[in-house]
């Protein structure tokens, strides 16, 4: 079966932990195979530490296999949103045109990844990913790298939705301004917020009011709902009686 693999597609299965079989081993394997009482087996040598660099983007047979590699906290490859943050972030310090040159070298370099090139030079831009040799599972691959990369959850047939590089780089152009916008916009009103609440002094008459509202839009925040802020700011606003009343009926008073 393996025998018209080419050094490529070889190259390929080793960075995703597949390791090749000597005819000896191969042979051992269906012998054991054979005689075992399992219903199923699969005889594969397996590469973890190959495996592990791809922890997190592994179907669920693999991914229990492996304990993901540990990553420094807050860096871009903590989780796919940050790193789509992250991602986008350094996208936006960039002029349009830079913009799109970055994305089309991001592009081409994993491609280059995926073939086993030793660089993007020889990739044109409007060439077509068949043209290139993709085959199905190189075009998984290149997939796999591009979220990987960027944090962004892409569809499966991402290079034959958009089978040049100059045409995926356009998609990840708009893929990208389109997640990001509403993080960044949410963080620039975070840091506002940050600059007025560090001018409200500790003996303040509203600070608790305030500090309530906010634990009620991040308990909101965490869980998907928006029933916190809600609850908080009616046990913010009510008076004393109907904070006793409430409390009677709580505890069937």
């Amino acid at each position: 079966m393996a025998g018209q693999v080419d050094d490529t597609g070889r190259e390929r299965m080793a960075r995703h932990g597949l390791r090749p079989l000597t005819d000896h081993d191969g042979l051992a394997l269906l012998t054991a195979t054979a005689q075992a009482p399992a219903p199923l087996q699969v005889p594969v040598r397996l590469g973890l530490a190959a495996l592990r660099q791809h922890a997190g983007h592994l179907p669920p047979l693999l991914s229990r296999l492996v304990r993901p590699a540990r990553r420094v906290h807050g860096t871009a490859g903590t989780g796919g949103g940050t790193a789509a943050v992250a991602f986008a972030d350094r996208l936006a310090a960039l002029s349009l045109a830079d913009r799109d040159i970055a994305l089309r070298a991001l592009v081409r370099a994993q491609v280059a990844v995926v073939l086993g090139l030793n660089g993007p030079d020889g990739i044109e831009p409007d060439r077509t990913f068949r043209s290139l040799g993709f085959t199905s599972l190189a075009a998984l691959e290149l997939r796999n790298q591009l979220s990987y990369a960027t944090g962004l959850a892409l569809p499966a047939g991402l290079a034959f939705d958009y089978p040049t590089p100059e045409e995926l780089a356009r998609y990840l152009r708009a893929k990208v301004d389109d997640e990001g916008a509403g993080d960044r916009a949410a963080l620039r009103e975070l840091e506002r917020l940050g600059t007025l609440l560090a001018g409200i002094t500790a003996d303040s008459r509203g600070r608790s009011r305030i500090i309530t509202r906010l634990e009620g839009i991040v308990a909101d925040f965490r869980s998907g709902s928006q029933e916190n802020a809600a609850a908080y700011r009616e046990v913010d606003e009510a008076s004393d009686d109907e904070i006793f009343s409430l409390i009677d009926k709580e505890l069937g008073v």
